[in-house]
C-alpha cells in the first residue's frame, strides 16, 4: 500500500515524515477546502434561483404569468 503524501508550497511530504499534529492540520485544511467548494456550489444555486425569482417578479408586475 502506498504511503499517503501531502503537498505544501510545491513540496511533497510523506506522512511518516510529519508529526501527528501536522498531519491533522493537513486533514483539517482539506476538510475546509471541501467545505468551501460545497458552499460555492450552493451560492451558485442561490444566484440562479434569485435570478429566476427576479424574472418571475418582473413578469408578474408587468402583467405576465402570475403563477
Amino acid at each position: 500500500m502506498n504511503e499517503r503524501t501531502f503537498k505544501f508550497k510545491d513540496k511533497e511530504y510523506k506522512e511518516s515524515e510529519l508529526s501527528t499534529s501536522v498531519v491533522n492540520w493537513f486533514l483539517l485544511k482539506q476538510e475546509l477546502l471541501q467545505s468551501e467548494v460545497r458552499h460555492v456550489a450552493e451560492l451558485e444555486k442561490i444566484d440562479i434561483l434569485k435570478n429566476y425569482y427576479d424574472q418571475s417578479i418582473e413578469k408578474g408586475i408587468n402583467g405576465g404569468d402570475s403563477k
